[in-house]
């Protein structure tokens, strides 16, 4: 059983890059006209816009109300509960950044890229992985290398269904074994009816988005043995308000369920 033991533990870090890695210069940015989304080239912002200068165009998705300084409060119903603070904290013409804090310490940080009100996700800070993994004798850092697609579109009606894909690409070493990894995140979504939902936080009309959350995790253990392949699947319903955002969420993978809710939020 020895030769497995490594190679579990490699699947396990691999899972753990999807939130916070770093994003490549030539990264670039789908056209919300194109349904086939062809990319333009993205561009680092060069400088925080405080809320007063920040125009209302390129982030203004009537779901998800991105603002300087606002804040939302959730808490995870699940075999591990626990309450995070999302909130975000920086504003650019192209983008922004939001940042999980969490009770029991940890802290993700999330990057989107804007475009007509189009949200893309280049960094995820939701899904529960941390940013990397380092210790003794091992660390690992991921990169977004591509994505296609849109995460949230600016309008969506009922019936509405969309994907998405992103690809994180890196290297884990474990101590003087260096193993390249691979991760394909694909999000087939699409949108419910608009309904009565009731949190913590008052009681709102929200729509619902289902996505089926599709993992493939390919690590090279070793130059001499093929790619080790993982595949996971999760099922998210998202109930998120206009003017709000996302008020409830109830995420399934492998049998085990996690509810989000919305106990508090602030929105400048």
């Amino acid at each position: 059983m020895k030769p497995y033991k490594i190679p579990g533990l490699l699947a396990a870090i691999v899972l753990t890059m999807l939130a916070c890695s770093l994003i490549p210069s030539d990264i670039s940015l789908p056209d919300a006209s194109s349904e086939d989304a062809t990319a333009t080239p993205f561009q680092e912002p060069t400088a925080t816009m405080t809320e007063e200068s920040l125009p209302a165009g390129p982030c203004d998705n009537p779901l998800f109300p991105v603002r300087l300084g606002a804040t939302w409060e959730y808490h995870i119903i699940s075999d591990i509960p626990d309450t995070f603070t999302r909130r975000i904290v920086e504003v650019s013409a192209t983008g922004f950044t939001e940042q999980d804090v969490f009770q029991s310490g940890v802290t993700r940080t999330g990057q989107w890229a804007c475009s007509e009100g189009n949200l893309i996700m280049l960094i995820p800070s939701g899904g529960g992985f941390a940013s990397s993994v380092s210790g003794d004798n091992i660390d690992a850092q991921f990169i977004t290398s591509g994505f296609e697609g849109i995460t949230l579109p600016v309008e969506i009606r009922t019936g509405d269904s969309w994907t998405f894909r992103l690809v994180y690409e890196g290297e884990i070493r474990i101590g003087e074994i260096r193993s390249p990894g691979k991760n394909e995140m694909t999000l087939n979504c699409q949108a419910g009816q608009v309904e009565t939902i009731t949190v913590p936080a008052g009681t709102f009309q929200a729509r619902r988005i289902t996505c089926e959350t599709i993992m493939n995790v390919t690590i090279t253990y070793l130059p001499d043995q093929p790619p080790m392949t993982l595949s996971f699947t999760s099922i998210d319903d998202s109930w998120m308000a206009e003017g709000v955002g996302l008020v409830k969420s109830v995420s399934t993978t492998e049998g085990m369920t996690a509810t989000t809710e919305l106990l508090s939020y602030s929105i400048p």
